[in-house]
């Protein structure tokens, strides 16, 4: 795989993140729900347009740094990662959940707001916050936060020191600059994605409740991250290493612009991407080549917006948006409904993707007998499902196997 085109759409390896790519060719199938997933995130009333300023500060390199300080780095006793936090993106757009990545944005967004509200009641400067003395910051966690200390030696624990990490890492100006106030303020059930009612909240236990805004901001990253790894793959087959006659490197907003060129292109002229990418690299660089000034200038831009927004929320000139809103809700197509309702059960996910080994193989009597159950989104899928459909198709699928393997 081409280290160019992984570094032009942003695909190196964090403390957070690290990309799986393999070779295989995105099939038709694969691409159209790409081309959903695409739409989920940037469409009308998409996930990003829900999120507002939030999804702004993703943008600012502020926002990666702060990610990484949830990792958790352990031994491996048995081999492998067992570090927390980390999360391995191998574009087949599966939405984690996990309660440690909730639980990461809920504190930036959670803690950030809440601490940033303190310290400027108190006078001070948010975005002069990072760089105050130990003593100040030491000061304001043990005031907000006292349960985060050894009641014997007060010694911090692990959530006071990421929680100063976190504002020597700016949290508070990033706060400050994109997101005092959210766009989206609803609580949801986290395995339907229902709003939550007084019961739920009564039965966490059984079924977990959370801010809806960090709910489609996990969403959103894991959707990205799928995204750009079949986008790579996509421009390793369209020929794109024969028109770049220079390093090129995009900022993390433009990289989303590029995955929209490809992603709203057909399937059957995949060809024309190449040239579209490196029409739009030509267009943003017009400006400046300087790929971090281009970064500055457009969080920059990203700033003025947000705070535009925050002052119209604060002001009561725009209502906050919640999951039952028409600003949220919309008609989705047969597709999308096909995506939410694979995204949300592992079953049906477990068919698509034995759906598209059977499309690369060939196997079209495995294709018709799955096809009409991931069409069907009222449809229970459950594991007997899932069972019912290998064995009706074990035999054509191992001579498919065989056949590819002797070809």
């Amino acid at each position: 795989m081409s280290l160019e085109i992984k570094t032009l759409l942003g695909l190196r390896d964090t403390e957070k993140r690290m990309y799986v790519i393999n070779t295989d060719e995105v099939t038709e199938s694969e691409y159209e729900y790409c081309q959903v997933l695409c739409n989920v995130l940037w469409g009308d009333k998409g996930l990003v347009e829900s999120l507002g300023p939030t999804w702004s500060m993703v943008h600012d390199a502020r926002f990666e740094n702060l990610e990484s300080k949830f990792v958790v780095n352990r031994p491996a006793v048995f081999g492998g990662d067992a570090r927390l936090g980390k999360q391995y993106i191998d574009g087949d757009g599966l939405l984690s959940h996990s309660m440690v990545e909730l639980e990461s944005y809920a504190e930036i967004l959670g803690e950030g707001r809440h601490f940033h509200e303190i310290v400027k009641a108190d006078g001070l400067d948010p975005r002069e916050f990072y760089g105050m003395s130990d003593d100040i910051l030491w000061k304001y966690i043990k005031q907000e936060c006292p349960n985060y200390f050894d009641n014997k030696g007060g010694a911090p624990n692990t959530r006071a020191n990421r929680l100063w990490l976190l504002f020597r890492g700016d949290l508070l100006g990033l706060i400050e600059d994109y997101s005092e106030v959210p766009l989206l303020q609803d609580w949801i059930k986290l395995s339907s994605g229902d709003q939550a009612e007084e019961y739920d909240f009564l039965h966490v236990a059984e079924e977990p409740v959370v801010w809806a805004e960090v709910d489609y901001l996990e969403r959103a990253l894991t959707l990205r991250a799928s995204l750009r790894v079949s986008a790579v793959k996509v421009l390793q087959r369209s020929g794109l290493m024969a028109l770049l006659q220079e390093k090129y490197e995009f900022t993390d907003q433009e990289i989303d612009e590029v995955l929209k060129l490809v992603y709203q292109t057909p399937y059957e002229k995949l060809y024309e991407v190449p040239a579209k990418v490196v029409n739009y690299a030509n267009q943003v660089r017009q400006t400046t080549a300087d790929t971090t000034k281009r970064m500055l200038s457009q969080c920059k831009a990203n700033s003025k917006a947000s705070k535009e927004i925050v002052a119209k929320l604060q002001a009561g000139d725009i209502k906050p948006i919640n999951t039952t809103d028409e600003e949220v809700e919309r008609d989705l197509s047969p597709e999308e409904k096909q995506v939410l309702a694979i995204q949300g059960n592992p079953y049906r996910l477990e068919l698509f993707l034995m759906f598209v080994e059977a499309e690369q193989m060939g196997d079209l009597k495995t294709q018709d007998i799955i096809k009409p159950i991931l069409e069907d989104t009222d449809l229970m899928v459950d594991s007997y499902t899932v069972l019912e459909v290998r064995e009706k198709t074990l035999t054509n699928r191992t001579s498919s196997a065989v056949r590819d393997a002797l070809s």
